[in-house]
């Protein structure tokens, strides 16, 4: 098998400790733990109660209201990771280049 060259020029993430990269590791450093009582949805039938779920996601700080009606909080947490690894690798996105497919 040929093996290739990768190369990570930005990180995005949404996790129970952290939005971004920054975030993420100074929560890392601090040993923060981002499990806990899982009381999104009921937890009976699945045998436990724990989850590293994210509570302080504010998808209006990043969509629009209208936007948020035809996306689902897993779609806005995605889109959130891409913008994020965007502005962590300092690319330019503008109306030029925003419709580039890789």
């Amino acid at each position: 098998m040929k093996s290739q060259r990768v190369v990570i020029t930005g990180i995005g993430v949404v996790s129970s400790i952290g939005h971004n990269r920054r975030q993420l590791w100074d929560s890392l450093l601090a040993q923060k733990r981002g499990i806990g009582i899982c009381d999104r949805f009921d937890t009976d039938a699945l045998g436990a109660r724990c989850a590293a779920q994210v509570d302080d996601f504010d998808p209006l700080a990043l969509f629009s209201a209208r936007r948020l009606k035809r996306l689902d909080r897993y779609s806005q947490m995605s889109l959130a990771c891409a913008k994020s690894a965007i502005l962590d690798a300092g690319l330019d996105v503008d109306p030029k280049n925003r419709r580039n497919r890789f």
